[in-house]
């Protein structure tokens, strides 16, 4: 009797530590003051990273942290839609308010259309997190989360100058172009020095084409295998699709489209998401997932309250 005593009140203060480590969370939009519905929230605190699918309440166990974020997203909108980075000290009330947000790509030119890699980037944008400080190699730049309404992104290389102005609304993904004003030219060597600066070149040329027809002419052992091991994998890769494709032809409509849609979100995704995606039912699009994996071309997983779905390796040939 004293034992089982003992084990009701050990139960009963788990139970109880449980419930306290962990409160729920109302999430609000911060301009409009209303509740925040169809969206998938990514919450990171400390090292733990939380999905919480289609949650209006979200539980979370804030603890000591420091910074807690959070990115909420709907998936019938083309960009992210809030986001909120907070402490404990922050929120009032168990209600957590988070930004509307938008997504924007960005591409940089001159005049005659060139892109332009290395520009420096200016923005005055509203609650941005991240401004890119220069354009990537291919003259691009990507701002995942920026606060709803006006918007300028300057741009300059060296003189050359440009800018764009937008307005942007709740999970928006535009795509923008900013025109720099001058040509981006490289600089050539002068008149004097071109003479001995084109006899090096062309020499440099004749060498490297010279050896270049000699190891096409001849083949090493070693590149020999290299080559036949590449024709391998390219008939590899060929059963593979054509496996896939055979697949693909003996199911229905419906199957064949969240079969493309796994394809093309790196062979797996969230069911709700593929709900949203999709427009699907969601006892029609549960029975199309039970269908799919006893064909094994799909696996169904739990994790936490989101279910994930993902393409088997028998499908893809692995």
């Amino acid at each position: 009797m004293k034992v089982y005593t003992i084990a009701i009140l050990a139960l009963f203060l788990v139970i109880f530590s449980v419930s306290v480590s962990a409160e729920t969370y109302t999430l609000k939009d911060l301009n409009t003051n209303e509740k925040i519905t169809d969206v998938i929230s990514y919450v990171k605190i400390g090292e733990k990273s939380l999905v919480f699918p289609e949650a209006e309440n979200i539980d979370l166990d804030l603890g000591e942290y420091d910074i807690v974020e959070i990115v909420a997203d709907n998936p019938s909108t083309p960009g992210i839609d809030y986001y909120a980075s907070f402490t404990l000290t922050d929120i009032s009330g168990n209600v957590i308010y988070l930004t509307p947000t938008a997504t924007l790509k960005g591409l940089v030119k001159d005049t005659l259309d060139n892109v332009v890699s290395g520009a420096e980037l200016k923005c005055e944008c509203n609650e941005i997190k991240v401004c890119p400080a220069k354009t990537d190699k291919f003259g691009s730049f990507n701002m995942n989360i920026i606060g709803v309404g006006h918007c300028k992104i300057f741009a300059n290389y060296g003189s050359a100058m440009g800018y764009v102005s937008l307005d942007l609304e709740k999970g928006d993904l535009k795509d923008v172009e900013i025109k720099l004003d001058k040509t981006i030219l490289k600089k050539l060597p002068s008149r004097g020095s071109l003479t001995s600066f084109g006899i090096v070149v062309i020499m440099i040329f004749a060498v490297l084409i010279f050896f270049t027809q000699y190891k096409l002419k001849k083949k090493t052992p070693k590149e020999k295998l290299v080559k036949k091991a590449e024709k391998k994998e390219e008939m590899k890769e060929e059963k593979v699709s054509r496996r896939s494709d055979d697949i693909m032809q003996t199911l229905g409509k419906k199957e064949k489209e969240i079969v493309s849609f796994l394809m093309s979100n790196n062979n797996q995704s969230y069911q709700a998401k593929i709900r949203h995606s999709l427009g699907m039912p969601r006892t029609s699009l549960a029975r199309l997932l039970e269908s799919l994996q006893r064909k094994r071309v799909i696996t169904i997983q739990k994790e936490g309250k989101a279910i994930q779905i993902k393409l088997t390796s028998w499908f893809l040939g692995k």
